[in-house]
Order: C-alpha cells, then sequence, then structure tokens
C-alpha cells in the first residue's frame, strides 16, 4: 500500500447504490492521478429500524448492522488500497445523513467531496437532501459521477471547461489536472454570438461557443461527449447556488451538467 503521504483527500458518500459505485470508480482514478486519499463515508438513517418496540432488541440490531457494514467496508477498503496502491479509509455511521455528512467534512476538511448522479429525470439530481445540501453550501470542490459505462483514466485526461470562469480559475487541482495532459483543452462558452465550432487558440485551447440567448439545435452535453472530454470542470456561484440553478430550468449552463455523461469537477470557490 501507498504511504499516508498525500496531497489532496477524495471524500466519496456511499450508499450501495450504482450511482455510488460509478462515483468511487471515479474517486479512485482521479486519486492515482493528483496523489490523492481515498475516504469513504457511509451514513445510514436508524429510521427503518423504528419497528422494534424493544429498546434493547433496537440497540443490538443496530450494533449488528454496524459491525456488519464496517466488515464490508473494510474489506472494500482494503482492496482497493492493495489493487490501486492509495491510501483508504472509512466510516460508517447512524444518524441524520446530511448533520453526520457535514460533521465529517468538518473534522477531516476534504478537498472534494465525491457523490453519484441520477439518471432518473431533469430535477431528480437533487432527489436526495445530501446533494441538494452540497451544491448550496460546501464551498470545497465536488465531483460529480460520470455514466456507468464511461470509464475516465485520468492520467491524460482530456479536459474540458464549462466557461472562461472554470478556465482561468486558480484551482490547485485543475493545474495538477492541466499540467498531466498533453492533449488540447476544450472550452464550451456562452456569448452573446452564435455558435462557432472549434477556435482552437495559440496555447491548444480549443473553444465552442454558443449564443446564450438562442436554443441550439444539439444540446452542448452532446458536443462534449462528440469530442472526447473526460472531465468537465465547472466553475461555482456560491451567490447563486448550483440547486438554485438548477432549478431553473432555462438554465443551460445547468442543464449541461445534469445531462452530460461524463464525470463533472463542480471547482472550490
Amino acid at each position: 500500500m501507498k504511504n499516508s503521504n498525500f496531497k489532496y483527500r477524495l471524500l466519496v458518500l456511499l450508499d450501495h447504490s450504482k450511482t455510488s459505485k460509478v462515483a468511487l470508480r471515479d474517486a479512485v482514478n482521479l486519486a492515482k492521478v493528483i496523489d490523492g486519499k481515498i475516504d469513504l463515508l457511509q451514513v445510514k438513517a436508524p429510521s427503518k429500524f423504528t419497528q422494534y418496540g424493544n429498546q434493547i432488541a433496537l440497540m443490538r440490531t443496530l450494533d449488528e448492522q454496524r459491525a456488519s457494514e464496517k466488515k464490508k467496508m473494510k474489506e472494500l477498503a482494503n482492496t482497493i488500497s492493495e489493487s490501486e496502491n492509495i491510501p483508504v479509509s472509512y466510516k460508517f455511521t447512524f444518524g441524520n445523513v446530511v448533520n453526520e455528512v457535514q460533521d465529517h467534512i468538518d473534522q477531516t476538511t476534504p478537498d472534494i467531496v465525491v457523490i453519484g448522479k441520477r439518471k432518473t429525470g431533469f430535477k431528480s439530481f437533487l432527489k436526495t437532501s445530501v446533494t441538494n445540501h452540497l451544491l448550496n453550501n460546501h464551498k470545497g470542490g465536488i465531483l460529480i459521477s460520470g455514466n456507468e459505462s464511461n470509464t475516465a483514466a485520468f492520467d491524460d485526461v482530456s479536459l474540458g471547461f464549462l466557461n472562461e470562469e472554470a478556465l482561468n480559475n486558480e484551482i490547485t487541482i485543475a493545474g495538477d489536472l492541466i499540467s498531466k495532459s498533453k492533449r488540447p483543452l476544450k472550452l464550451f462558452k456562452f456569448s452573446g454570438d452564435s455558435y462557432q465550432d472549434k477556435q482552437e487558440t495559440p496555447n491548444k485551447v480549443v473553444t465552442f461557443e454558443f449564443d446564450e440567448h438562442a436554443e441550439p439545435s444539439t444540446p452542448i452535453s452532446k458536443y462534449i461527449s462528440k469530442n472526447g472530454v473526460d472531465l468537465l470542470c465547472v466553475k461555482r456561484d456560491m451567490e447563486k447556488g448550483i440547486s438554485k440553478s438548477i432549478n431553473q430550468f432555462n438554465n443551460e449552463i445547468a442543464k449541461t451538467i445534469i445531462k452530460t455523461e461524463v464525470p463533472v469537477l463542480v471547482l472550490a470557490n
């Protein structure tokens, strides 16, 4: 296993769903490139055990469940650590999911929180209170997982940026990824002008420009996939909040984040 020295801490929120497994996959791939440590966290609300009227029986059931989940997480952490050569820690707890996640973030100060992305509809991305809480309140980076079939290796990543604020943002993680990639950067931007395809600048930034007032015939998310982007970087405006923007159905940036099949890195504020 790799030694305990690491540059970035990635907190992965697990819940046994397919989307959280994809999130873990993306987190591991990213951690291997940026010299990261993986921190696994699973929080289960105890409300599902309220059918136990006997307090002693309830406590026994919770203890058994806790022991079982910790064993599974330990095995998972050891497997990842040994196979991928990165440090992995883990924690399982019962409690209010949002509160426990925030407490863990306050205690461990991760550089990136990694979450899965639900695919059942445009607004279902905000279905969980944890997602809503993180997008509106967490000031650090957030990695939103990609499609199940989209396995991105970040060692020579094809980076995309949604608007110039993301590209020009002085973020160490984005800078580290740029330095490790030999491919041109791809900038997807909105302006008052009509769409212009593939303008390559001297500093190897390929620009795709869209009219912010017009509805493109092809969604921007399709251009992102079509042009081989492995990771889309987005600059967050904490004053508006991403989830508030998502609820504004005509917000093209928010819709692009939701619909794209590649992982999205929401850069730290």
